[in-house]
């Protein structure tokens, strides 16, 4: 499980753009600016007894101008905020359920991304299409607008061909921390919902973890000569799907098209099936569960191979669905997400979790993703399919990726957090909790909270 930084963008004109990259290290950071604004005016003759006419404005965007940006990099680690998401209390199954007071339009953001997956390969999130703004290859999905009306002063000393551009400046400085925070808003939350959207839905394998989240702002500004105006804002909010000019697109590389996901989707599904439909045991949940594990870690070999990886697969669930190893075996985080797809097909509770993984060898611990299943006793065990499947090495001390070593087990299967499992470590010792989301600076800890002791099967 690998990840990278995200990288903040903020223009000093009039339009911020953010794009976050998670996992695996060699997806690119984008890092351009989406900049669109549209002003209309009223000007009034100098005197306070002239009322201010505000100018109406549609929704369709007018013609503008492109205006070139200017723009400084910075980290958002170092950028302080005006909008912070916190944690709801208790415990949550669901990742979008983790956060406190969430806006509706972030819910409803949520809602339109599940909506899309149903769809398959004729959604929107395969098809990477949606509403154009600005450049017609620019695509984008509409979230929400924020408005809002500001008085300001501006100076009238400035030569008459002068007083626009003082005026307009004037407005947009009035505007400025406004347009900020709802951008700060709308930055985390959507975030937020597009990561808790990707941990809940791991059967959508072809997206690539980035995001880029932009708006567009319209002002419509009335003001006097003598020195008074009034600015209305219209901050509408759009989720990038695709920018061809600037090689950002939701998708893989390797599913950049919609026939490739039609493809991939039927692959997906002969999958479930053949696994699925292999299953002849008792029908209990303890059976189906150390049947899937015997069935991931016995077709699978563990990815040691990360420097020669044809595409992004390993990471997703489709590597460990179809069975496979050398540089097309899956990595933890493949395992991961096949096992919860096929409990989720036996609507089997399950969730993603993450953290640093400590090992007897492995002193500083490292980046992994695991599961926490429920049982029919209503309780919550961790399960770790990459670790019931470990790497062999050879006489020599050469790693071998085999599908089926001899080595496969059980040891990390329905544990508790007090379970005793690796030179005394417990597994809440070797697998601690962080399931962060690296880009919005959360660790969603209020999972489900797992049972002392590893599961007993009723006899």
């Amino acid at each position: 499980m690998k990840g990278k930084k995200a990288v903040f963008i903020l223009s000093v004109l009039l339009c911020m753009t953010l794009m976050t990259a998670c996992f695996p290290a060699m997806w690119p950071i984008f890092d351009d600016i989406r900049e669109y604004a549209d002003y209309f005016f009223t000007q009034t003759d100098s005197g306070e007894t002239v009322d201010i006419v505000v100018v109406e404005k549609g929704d369709e965007p007018a013609e503008f101008p492109k205006t070139e940006p200017s723009a400084q990099a910075d980290s958002p680690a170092g950028k302080e905020k005006s909008f912070e998401l916190a944690l709801a209390e208790g415990s949550y199954v669901r990742w979008i359920d983790r956060f406190a007071e969430l806006p509706p339009y972030a819910k409803e953001f949520y809602s339109w991304l599940e909506g899309e997956a149903d769809k398959g390969a004729d959604s929107a999130l395969a098809a990477a299409r949606g509403e154009s703004v600005g450049s017609s290859s620019e695509q984008m999905h509409y979230v929400t607008t924020f408005t809002g009306t500001i008085d300001f002063t501006f100076a009238t000393k400035a030569a008459a061909e002068e007083i626009k551009s003082t005026a307009t400046k004037a407005a947009e400085e009035a505007c400025a921390s406004m347009i900020q925070e709802n951008y700060d808003a709308s930055f985390a939350c959507l975030l937020a919902a597009y990561h808790a959207f990707d941990r809940d839905h791991p059967e959508v394998f072809w997206l690539n973890g980035g995001a880029m989240i932009g708006n567009k702002i319209e002002y419509n500004i009335s003001y006097r000569t003598s020195g008074t105006g009034t600015v209305e804002y219209r901050q509408k909010i759009y989720f990038y799907l695709q920018i061809p000019s600037e090689n950002f697109d939701i998708r893989d590389s390797k599913y950049s098209d919609t026939s490739a996901i039609r493809i991939g989707i039927a692959a997906r599904e002969a999958a479930i099936a053949n696994i699925l439909n292999g299953y002849e045991g008792s029908g209990t949940r303890y059976d189906k569960v150390k049947y899937l594990n015997r069935w991931l870690t016995g077709n699978n070999g563990y990815n040691t191979d990360l420097e020669h990886l044809p595409d992004n697969d390993p990471w997703k669930c489709i590597s460990a669905l179809r069975g496979s190893n050398g540089n097309s075996g899956p990595v933890c985080e493949g395992y991961a997400r096949a096992f919860k797809v096929l409990c989720d097909r036996w609507e089997i509770p399950c969730v993603l979790v993450d953290g640093q993984a400590f090992s007897g060898d492995s002193a500083s611990g490292e980046e992994h993703m695991w599961n926490y299943i429920q049982m029919e006793d209503g309780r919550w065990y961790g399960v770790d399919v990459t670790w019931n499947d470990p790497v062999v090495k050879d006489f020599l001390g050469n790693k071998k990726q085999e599908t089926l070593s001899g080595c496969e087990s059980e040891k990390w299967l329905l544990l508790g957090s007090e379970t005793v499992v690796d030179d005394g470590l417990t597994f809440m010792e070797s697998h601690p909790v962080s399931n962060q989301i690296a880009s919005i600076g959360m660790f969603l800890n209020n999972g489900p909270v797992l049972a002392e002791n590893a599961y007993e099967k009723v006899q």
